[in-house]
């Protein structure tokens, strides 16, 4: 032992030094006590094993002192390796003399010759047993030379039997690398807390590694699976590729990993002395195989993870990278670390492309491995952005090996490579020739295949290829970021051919339309031949939707039309050509869903240019070419009598306009194409039957044999306008005749409703003729406004005009004539209307839905409104944009007292204004302002009892919709924002609040008014808050580490003195705080247990808010635990005494008050600061309230007369 003077005379003179530099060198360089355990396994992965024997590490804590150091637990690292050499043993007793040095391209990586140094950071007497060595070391010097660390001695415990007895194994099992580490008390927390939860990831890039079972020992077993020969062939000579399987004993835990290494030239100088003579150096990537796998851990790996180098991959990267001092994190400005940056996205391309081709099943999941592009915009870290952007680079290049899409195989479609040598290849195909399709058209083109319809395109198609379905449906982000694109209109023409198409069964034919209807670019299919028909000769063909110009395509309106319509189609072939799509293909399409069904006639009607044809639209369309064809004549008469026989016939026969009503209401020019009108020829008779035969004959025979009537006698009229015109010269008994008839009909459709409701053939009495909505009539219910409304006021119908209209009251309210006074009018003509109704108490409106207030804007805009719509007044202006303020139009307050008295209207907006009105800025998501947010907050709040006792739509929608408006600390208490309940908070402990506030900026918190007038219903908005679901901060919030206090010096508790101080402030008249707030602030401070000690320790919160974890570290001279009902103090012998004092009574203050009275935290904690100069006795108190003027009420005094609050208290 000559090195360390052992035995000499004279002490070595820079022994102290040297111990003391041993001492910090690997403390200041290893910034974490755990980093040891990396160290460990990074040497062991370094170690020699003999051939065949499967590299194993295990970690055992037992709480037994093995090493007779009156230590309560030992860590006992087990290693199978082939065991020390007298070199690894000189290591040990030396600084910078590893036997790893210089070894790099060997994959040794030591660099310092320190880390097995790194134990002290947890054991004062490390111990190494291995190969016939028994050495141990200490911290602190020895007598002989001073010095500490490096200096072996020979230790006699453990023994073999002791280590096997504690280990429960022989001694012949005994591994042959034992490390014993006597853990001192100060990391023993450490050491159980986290060392068995330290990331797996460490032990994926070993040959020997750890994992944990969750108990006190940890092993695990590492198997390398060589590839198979015909993988083998893919592999590059400078590459390695093996299946690595983690073996966890104790459970039976399987972890398996695709393991890529491969070799590159070191380009450039190196900046580093030991490693210029460098120039290969390895990268290795690890694929974990468990698709599960989604650990947010470091993926960074220098042979041990890197701090704060998680890259969002979903794979490992291992290399020499150069490091910092500590090794826990990468040097960025190393000319070698940017050599590796630069060639990972090769090396992922490689190791990437290798399973790809390789598994036998779901290949498609290597996919999960590729970065997203998200990730590249997400990222602050400039050489990430540049591997993502060099990896997606390669995988989109297809001037490279990209053949990395893999191409569906059930589809019928064919490769060009199919030779055995690259049979790994023959189903993929570069990105830039893969195409994702629609699921729908998959749908049919892997059924077609399956009925032997394969399309011509998938076998004569050598430039482009359709991406498998589980691959596109599993990774479709993936495949977009490779830079595969979907089919474009250009390639679904191409696809789609004439002769695959008329081969297409009907079933699939029809969802091949289908598809086309939801698609959005089928527009541009026009010139594709797409629909199927049959021609003349009744063969099958395509026309295009172009072509509908040239080639009528009908479909039947009604399927049961299609029989009866094809017996006659040839018959009039001459005439007029109609084609039909096959009647199957409509029976099959009105099989499907009424949505499909409905977006595909639309397609076939907008796109296709496929009309529907009807009986009556034929036999209408015939008779406009009969021009006194007489052979055409008698075929239209034989159509008809065949339709009318079969009841086909849908469309109204019209008697012969000389004889008939209907000319007068113009039904020949409006409903041209929807009835059928009769000739005049009827009435021509051979000169010998004039006189013999009438009209009335003629009639009859029409009608019974054809079904023919006027226009009354419609009782289904068609759905086509009716468009009455001034012109037509109706007279008032024509007009009422047509109200009577059209009460009558069974049901007027929508476009004649429209119509007439559009059309000016309404006569009134000074205002000529109008349209039914701008008129009012008058029932004989209105004598009242005889003499005090002229005709000038408002158009009267002409009633003299008109027959008695008042038994069809309903039928012309429905056309929109007005029977009450909503029309418009002129100003001061409402005015007296309103002026006359008050006077005689009129309360006919108090219920009504009817627009019965008349708004006389200025502006050209004037109308009816609701009473819903309107309120009396808005003095807080917020509802002028949404409702109508009556005392802006009228001043008169007769009138407004109409209004609200008679009438209903509301005097101000009520609460449920104020929460649509809320839902309605919520939805916009404008800026609000203070002032707006207390105005409508106030009423709410003021409201929620009465609102929760209701069980409305629109509670439930405000529950669902309501938007809470919060504030944060980076956008200031001035810029109020909207957010769900779930991602705010409510701020009832202050202290906590400023304590996350501090370390999360944009963290929210609820709004809460900031003036004192909103005193009165701060209370009730907590409340609005906590039932629309907003969390207090100190329900969710949990104390994730804390070691608590070792030693207590005295306990106490709070007593009555100062419950007096806080009542009393609180009841002052500064502050106005109601009783039962200042109860349930106080009774937080029930049964709090006060604890005095030498030093309170530091403890970490952790909340979830809005789906993100939040977590902050405190550390004060007071800590008031509300949960836990407990106090921590520092005794005043151990600190500032003036210091603790204030965080005291900030404690308590900001702990009480909450968010909602935030403004009196500074005045409660001075005045708590006053009553602690007296030591919270309860008679100096009383003495303080008087001499300050303040007094309790008598249900104060009450509750301090409660059983749980003690007269007296241990108190700072």
């Amino acid at each position: 032992m000559v090195k360390f003077g052992i035995g000499s005379r004279t002490v070595n003179p820079l022994a102290n030094d040297t111990h003391h530099a041993i001492r910090e060198l690997p403390a200041g360089i290893y910034q974490k006590d755990l980093h040891f355990v990396m160290e460990l396994v990074q040497n062991a992965d370094d170690n020699h094993y003999e051939d065949g024997k499967v590299p194993e590490l295990q970690f055992v804590l037992v709480d037994e002192d093995l090493g007779g150091y009156g230590v309560q637990y030992t860590l006992l690292v087990l290693n199978n390796e082939i065991g020390f050499s007298r070199a690894n043993v000189e290591s040990l007793c030396s600084i910078g003399r590893s036997t790893k040095k210089g070894r790099r391209q060997d994959g040794y990586i030591g660099e310092k010759g320190i880390g097995f140094k790194s134990v002290f950071l947890v054991t004062h007497h490390p111990i190494v047993i291995s190969n016939g060595f028994r050495i141990g070391f200490s911290d602190s010097p020895t007598e002989s030379t001073d010095l500490g660390y490096i200096v072996p001695e020979w230790v006699e415990h453990p023994t073999d039997v002791e280590l096997s007895n504690c280990l429960g194994i022989a001694e012949n099992q005994l591994p042959s690398t034992v490390i014993v580490l006597p853990i001192r008390q100060d990391k023993v927390e450490v050491i159980r807390s986290q060392l068995f939860e330290l990331s797996p990831q460490l032990l994926r890039t070993k040959k020997s590694a750890r994992s944990s079972d969750g108990s006190r020992h940890m092993s695990v077993h590492r198997h390398r699976r060589a590839p198979s020969k015909e993988i083998a062939r893919m592999i590059p000579n400078d590459c390695s590729y093996s299946i690595i399987q983690l073996v966890l004993p104790a459970t039976g835990e399987e972890v398996s990993f695709h393991v890529w290494q491969q070799t590159f030239s070191m380009v450039g100088d190196h900046e580093i002395e030991d490693r210029r003579n460098i120039n290969m150096y390895k990268i290795t990537l690890a694929f974990p195989l468990d698709r599960n796998n989604n650990t947010s851990d470091p993926s960074v790996f220098a042979f041990l993870p890197m701090k704060n180098q998680s890259t969002g991959f979903k794979f490992i990267i291992n290399a020499d990278f150069a490091l910092v001092a500590s090794r826990d994190s990468i040097r960025f400005d190393s000319i070698c670390n940017e050599n590796i940056f630069q060639n990972i996205p090769e090396a992922f391309m490689s190791a990437f492309i290798c399973p790809l081709k390789t598994l036998d099943n779901q290949p498609e999941d290597v996919y999960r491995f590729a970065p997203d592009s998200s990730l590249n915009a997400a990222s602050n870290q400039p050489w990430l952005a540049a591997v993502i952007d060099g990896i997606l680079q390669r995988l989109k290049d297809s001037s490279i090996d990209s053949s990395i899409v893999i191409c569906a195989e059930n589809i019928g479609q064919e490769f060009s490579v199919l030779t055995d040598s690259d049979i790994h290849s023959r189903r993929y195909c570069p990105p830039l020739n893969a195409r994702m399709v629609d699921p729908m058209f998959r749908s049919i083109i892997e059924r077609a295949q399956e009925m032997n319809f394969r399309c011509p395109w998938l076998t004569e198609n050598r430039n482009l290829y359709i991406v498998d379905a589980e691959c596109q449906g599993k990774y479709e982000s993936k495949l977009t970021d490779f830079g595969v694109r979907y089919f474009t209109s250009e390639e679904y023409a191409a696809f789609l051919s004439e002769k695959w198409l008329l081969s297409l069964p009907d079933e699939l034919y029809v969802e091949l339309l289908i598809f086309l209807s939801k698609e959005e670019d089928s527009k541009h299919l026009s010139n594709l031949p797409i629909l199927k028909y049959f021609d003349e000769e009744n063969t099958l063909k395509l026309l295009a939707p172009c072509d509908k110009k040239t080639i009528s395509l009908y479909v039947p309106e009604k399927s049961t039309d299609m029989s009866f319509l094809s017996q006659w189609i040839s018959h009039f072939a001459s005439w007029v050509s109609v084609r039909f799509m096959p009647s199957n293909i409509m029976n099959i399409a009105e099989s499907i869903s009424e949505d499909d069904f409905r977006l595909l006639r639309k397609w076939l009607t907008e796109i296709a240019g496929v009309e529907d044809l009807s009986v009556g639209a034929y036999v209408t369309n015939l008779i406009s070419l009969e021009k006194e064809n007489v052979r055409l004549s008698l075929s239209i008469v034989h159509l008809i009598l065949h339709a009318l026989e079969t009841g086909k016939f849908d469309v109204p026969v019209l008697l012969p306009a000389s004889i008939s009503k209907w000319p007068r209401y113009g039904l020949e020019s409006s409903w041209h194409s929807r009835v059928l009108c009769l000739s005049e020829s009827y009435f021509n008779l051979p000169f010998f039957l004039k006189g013999k035969v009438g009209h009335d004959l003629i009639v009859e025979f029409l009608t019974k044999a054809m079904g023919a009537l006027d226009i009354f006698g419609i009782k289904e009229p068609p759905d086509a306008p009716l468009t009455l015109r001034s012109h037509l010269g109706l007279s008032g008994e024509e007009l009422t005749s047509l109200i009577a008839w059209l009460q009558d009909v069974r049901y007027i459709p929508g476009n004649l409703k429209k119509s007439l409701r559009e059309s000016e053939w309404v006569k009134t009495v000074e205002h000529g003729t109008r349209k039914p909505s701008a008129c009012f009539i008058d029932l004989g219910r209105w004598k009242e406004w005889k003499g005090l409304l002229l005709p000038r006021d408002v158009p009267f119908v002409d009633t003299q005009f008109f027959c008695d209209l008042r038994p069809f009251e309903s039928i012309v309210e429905n056309l929109g004539m007005v029977t009450l006074l909503h029309s418009e009018v002129q100003n001061d003509t409402a005015k007296r209307w309103y002026a006359f109704l008050r006077s005689a108490m009129w309360m006919g409106w108090r219920n009504t839905t009817k627009p019965v207030i008349w708004i006389p804007n200025q502006s050209t805009s004037r109308t009816w409104r609701r009473i819903d719509e309107c309120v009396i007044h808005d003095r807080k202006g917020l509802f002028h944009g949404t409702l109508c303020v009556l005392d802006l139009y009228y001043r008169n307050e007769e009138i407004l007292s109409f209004f609200k008295d008679n009438v209903g209207v509301a005097e101000t907006p009520n609460a449920g204004m104020h929460r649509l009105l809320w839902i309605n800025w919520s939805k916009r998501e404008i800026r609000i302002t203070e002032e707006e947010c207390q105005n409508i907050w106030s009423v709410i709040a003021e409201g929620w009892d009465f609102l929760k006792q209701k069980r409305s739509t629109e509670v439930k929608a405000f529950y669902s919709k309501c938007r809470i408006p919060c504030t944060s600390f980076s956008t200031g208490s001035e810029q109020i924002m909207l957010a769900r309940p779930s991602e705010i908070l409510l701020s009832d402990d202050l202290v906590l609040t400023e304590a996350f506030q501090k370390a999360f900026p944009s963290l929210k918190f609820a709004w809460y008014p900031r003036n004192a007038d909103a005193s009165a219903w701060a209370d009730q908005l907590v409340q609005c808050y906590k039932d629309l679901g907003v969390k207090q901060i100190s329900d969710i919030v949990s104390v994730e580490s804390s070691k608590g206090l070792a030693i207590y010096f005295e306990t106490g508790g709070i007593g009555r003195g100062v419950y007096r101080a806080i009542l009393g402030y609180l009841t002052g008249t500064l502050c106005n705080v109601p009783y039962q707030t200042r109860k349930r602030m106080v009774r937080q401070l029930q049964n709090v247990k006060v604890y005095f000690t030498k030093d309170v320790d530091k403890v970490s919160y952790k909340l979830c808010v809005g789906g993100k974890v939040y977590s902050v570290d405190r550390n004060t001279n007071v800590r008031w635990e509300k949960t836990e009902r407990t106090m921590y103090v520092t005794m005043r012998s151990f600190c500032n005494k003036a210091r603790v004092a204030y965080e005291l009574t900030s404690e308590l203050a900001k702990g009480m008050v909450g968010g909602e009275r935030a403004e009196l935290v500074n005045g409660l904690r001075d005045w708590l600061l006053m009553s602690l100069a007296v030591h919270f006795e309860d008679d100096a108190v009383q003495d303080l309230l008087r001499a300050y003027n303040m007094r309790l009420t008598l249900e104060d005094e009450a509750l301090l007369q409660e059983g749980h609050i003690p007269i007296f208290v241990t108190m700072y």
